[in-house]
C-alpha cells in the first residue's frame, strides 16, 4: 500500500509542477484561472490519497471545503471573464482590403 501512495504522491506532484508552469506562462487570464482550479483540485485528490492511506476520517471536512471553494472560485472567475468579454469592443475579422 505504501508504493501506491507515493507513486500516487509523486504523480500528483508531477502535475503540480507542470500546473504551475501554465500558471506562470499562460498567456490569458483564462489559462490561469484555470491552472489555479487544477492546483485546488490537485490538493484534493492529495489530501484524498492521504485520508486512504491513513484511514482517518476528520479531513473529508476539508475535501468537501475545498471542493467547494475551488467550484466556486472557478465559476466566480468564469462569471467575470465573460462579463468582462461583452464589454469589450470585438475586433472585426474582415481583411482590410475587402
Amino acid at each position: 500500500m505504501i508504493i501506491v501512495y507515493w507513486a500516487c504522491m509523486i504523480g500528483l506532484t508531477v502535475a503540480a509542477a507542470l500546473v504551475i508552469v501554465r500558471l506562470v506562462r499562460g498567456p490569458t487570464t483564462a489559462d490561469r484561472v484555470v491552472a489555479v482550479d487544477t492546483i485546488l483540485l490537485i490538493s484534493v485528490a492529495a489530501l484524498g490519497v492521504r485520508v486512504a492511506q491513513t484511514g482517518e476520517t476528520r479531513y473529508i471536512v476539508l475535501l468537501i471545503a475545498f471542493s467547494m471553494l475551488a467550484f466556486v472560485a472557478t465559476t466566480a472567475a468564469a462569471r467575470y471573464l465573460e462579463r468582462r468579454a461583452i464589454a469589450e469592443p470585438v475586433p472585426d475579422l474582415e481583411e482590410p482590403g475587402e
